[in-house]
Formats: C-alpha cells, structure tokens, sequence
C-alpha cells in the first residue's frame, strides 16, 4: 500500500541569504520543511552535497501524512530494493593523500535502508572500489548484499564482485575480473553471478 519515492536536492548555500536551502515537500496543502536537525549525516567525502529523501506514500489512505528520511551524501541515482531493504549507491572519486605522493579512488558508497509500511531507517553504510553500472549489478540474496562493480586506474580497468553482510561489511570478493575491459552488464541468478566485459 506505499509508494516509496526517492529524491536528490543540492545542498546549496546561496549568497543572497546565507542560508542552507533544506529540503521541504506538500502534500494536501500541507508543506512540510525539513528540519536540519532531522538530516542525519554521513561521514563520507563528496565533491557535491546533496540532500537524500526517501519519502512513503500511503496509497490507500490519503488522510496520512507522507513519512520521510533525509540524509546528507552525494547524489544518488542507482538503487535496489529488496521486500525490506533500499540500497541507495552513491560515486566517488578524490585523490587521497599517501606518505609522497597521491593516487586517484574511485568507489561505490552503499546505503541501506530498511522499511516497514511507513518507518524507514538507515541501518548502515559501507565503500566497494569501483563504480556500480546499474541497478542489476547489485543483490541481495540470505542476508547478503552482493554488488559487481568497474574500477578504473593508473594501469587501467579492473572489475570486482563484492559480498556484504547487512552491516555493508566485505566478507567476500572476487578481484581484477578481465583487465582492461568494463563491465557492460550483469545479473544475479541464486548462487551465481552472469557478468558481461567488454574491451573498447
């Protein structure tokens, strides 16, 4: 009976009032402001902010108010969605600082959300190299979440295929999948993962 919808808003500060612009919604009428101290926070590094909703909409009792979840992270545009888990997958990429020198990351931040009916919350987050291509490279399957991703580097692509646990902890990989290729497709079938590398 909901519809769960998820949304993107840039956490912009403009300079004609110094104020953070945060995330509001109507409904019947109603406009409803997040409030800041509703946005939990993630302590991952972003080039841009932005806020995340996820908001449930009863459709079949239009008296009840949506509920919602923000929380501030980079732009999410990918998900999987189990019965009772939201995957929310977020890019990154910096340069991170070594001894001498520094060297380029890319990686996946992983959110998971869990709903029921109208309670939503984020129980847990967690980084995987790479870059996930779409919402069929990633699974979950007896309490696993399973992700294939693309890892692009200074002696060119990798692919790897991820499995965490519910905490979004690595208990499992397979690494440096077909070098020099990319990941063009991919699907989870019980216990086995179907990819597709591609070289261009």
């Amino acid at each position: 009976d909901y519809v769960y919808l998820v949304s993107n808003k840039p956490s912009m500060l403009y300079y004609s009032t110094p104020v953070v612009d945060l995330p509001s919604f109507t409904c019947n009428n109603i406009t409803t402001r997040i409030e800041a101290t509703d946005v939990k926070y993630v302590d991952t590094t972003s080039n841009y902010y932005n806020f995340i909703t996820v908001m449930a909409i009863n459709v079949q009792d239009e008296l009840q108010q949506p509920s919602t979840e923000t929380f501030l992270a980079g732009s999410s545009s990918t998900m999987y969605v189990s019965a009772e888990n939201m995957y929310l997958v977020v890019y990154s990429s910096h340069y991170r600082s070594l001894l001498v020198t520094s060297e380029w990351v890319e990686e996946t931040l992983i959110y998971r959300l869990h709903f029921v009916n109208e309670a939503i919350a984020v129980e847990a987050s967690g980084t995987v190299p790479g870059n996930v291509l779409d919402q069929f490279s990633m699974d979950e399957s007896n309490g696993h979440f399973r992700v294939a991703t693309t890892e692009w580097t200074s002696n060119g692509s990798r692919n790897n295929l991820f499995v965490l646990n519910m905490d979004l902890e690595k208990v499992g990989s397979i690494e440096n999948i077909a070098p020099g290729e990319r990941i063009y497709s991919a699907r989870f079938m019980g216990d086995k993962c179907y990819l597709v590398t591609f070289r261009q």
